[in-house]
């Protein structure tokens, strides 16, 4: 059975991208804290199509849309990749 969803949102920054975690009082950047069993999806706020990769697994968006959800299996830190836009970011959401 899958525990909460949670978006993180990938937004135009000076640098290229950054992901914020759509999740009140949460900073820009910050790793999101999900559980394991939860679904996590990304929603591309940008006008690039971007390229998730996370734990094998690869996720897609269009400009404007969200990729399908990826369920935690694991317990800890875990980082992804996002690829789009002539470039390439990592990030990392913590699983308890």
């Amino acid at each position: 059975m899958a525990g909460q969803s949670w978006s993180i949102n990938i937004v135009p920054s000076d640098k290229g991208v950054q992901f914020d975690p759509d999740v009140y009082g949460c900073s820009p950047g910050a790793p999101l804290q999900a559980q394991k069993g939860d679904l996590v999806s990304w929603n591309n706020q940008t006008e690039n199509s971007i390229t998730i990769t996370i734990s094998g697994q690869t996720l897609t968006a269009s400009s404007w849309s969200s990729t399908t959800a990826y369920q935690v299996q694991t317990v800890g830190t875990i980082t992804y990749t996002c690829e789009g836009g002539g470039g390439s970011i990592t990030g990392s959401l913590i699983a308890s």
